[in-house]
Parts: structure tokens; C-alpha cells; sequence
């Protein structure tokens, strides 16, 4: 399936705008080169930044472990110099016990292993 050029969703044209309003240089549905994959939002400046969004229920661990191989794939196709995020868009109202409860505890700690982070 092939993706277009422009942001999918009013967040990341949110996320666009305010990056570029802040002096980045951003570039929706960027292809790695020399790969056929694809991240949402590539931040060339000020710092390299890839950023992954998923608007979704909690993933569950195999759904979460799923997520955390994507993004270290996309880091290795970057040649290891790049900073991965991922924005995890849920429901409103989850508690923080859901979130304990879901996949994503254990994809911080897998993150934490692969010298990713992630922010709640």
C-alpha cells in the first residue's frame, strides 16, 4: 500500500506545524533511502528524529514488541544516527493502571535495552 506525502491525521499536522513554526526541518511520509520503509515524520533539523504515531487502543506485549522491532529496524536503516520516538495516541481515560496492565510496560524495558526511551 503506498502512503502519500502528506500528514495522516489533524495530530501530526498539529505536530507538523509546530515543529516547523519552531525552526525544524520536517518531512512527512519520508522513505528511508535505499529501503522501501516508510516513518510518518522525519525531523532532519535540528536534531535527526524519526517519529512513528499510532492512534490505537494499548497495544498488548506482542503487539508493543511488534512496535519496538519497527522502530529499532527503522533505526538500523538509519545507520544507528538517528533518534527514534513514538507516539502512542490511546483512548482517553486510561488509567495508569491499564497502561501497567497493557503491553507497554515491557516495550519500555525493551526500549530501555535497545537505547531507545520512552515518555508517558
Amino acid at each position: 500500500m503506498k502512503r502519500s506525502a502528506t500528514p495522516n491525521t489533524q495530530f501530526e499536522s498539529l505536530l507538523i506545524y509546530e515543529l516547523v513554526r519552531l525552526g525544524a526541518i520536517v518531512r512527512p511520509q519520508f522513505r528511508i533511502p535505499g529501503t522501501v520503509s516508510r516513518v510518518d515524520l522525519y525531523i532532519a533539523f535540528p536534531v535527526r528524529t524519526f517519529v512513528e504515531i499510532k492512534i490505537r487502543d494499548l497495544p498488548t506485549r506482542a503487539e508493543a514488541e511488534q512496535l519496538r522491532l519497527q522502530l529499532a529496524r527503522y533505526r538500523q536503516q538509519f545507520g544507528d544516527e538517528i533518534v527514534p520516538v513514538l507516539v502512542v495516541l490511546a483512548k482517553a481515560g486510561i488509567s495508569r493502571r491499564s497502561w501497567k496492565n497493557s503491553g507497554m510496560t515491557s516495550f519500555s524495558s525493551s526500549l530501555q535495552r535497545d537505547r531507545l526511551r520512552i515518555i508517558q
